[in-house]
């Protein structure tokens, strides 16, 4: 698994774009992406997935989904590389 950051913000999808824009750390993921989104930074080791009770029966609102180290310096990437193409 590369750490290199330019290399996971050239890899992600739109969809895992938008959701590293828009996450909003630490919550669950039923304002900013789907569980399939959620599943796929959580592969990248973007997010952290933090289960609690009720995670079974409502998993999209009962799970938290932390940015972990390495996917906070992806965003700040992605949020630069956004800044630079509207300017």
């Amino acid at each position: 698994m590369t750490t290199d950051v330019a290399a996971i913000c050239a890899g992600l999808t739109k969809a895992q774009r938008e959701a590293m824009l828009h996450a909003n750390a630490g919550g669950c993921t039923y304002r900013w992406t789907s569980l399939g989104t959620a599943g796929g930074l959580y592969a990248r080791k973007l997010v952290d997935r933090i289960t609690g009770p009720g995670s079974f029966y409502s998993p999209q609102t009962a799970t938290d989904w932390p940015l972990t180290d390495l996917g906070k310096q992806v965003r700040a990437a992605l949020q630069q590389n956004d800044e630079g193409e509207a300017a």
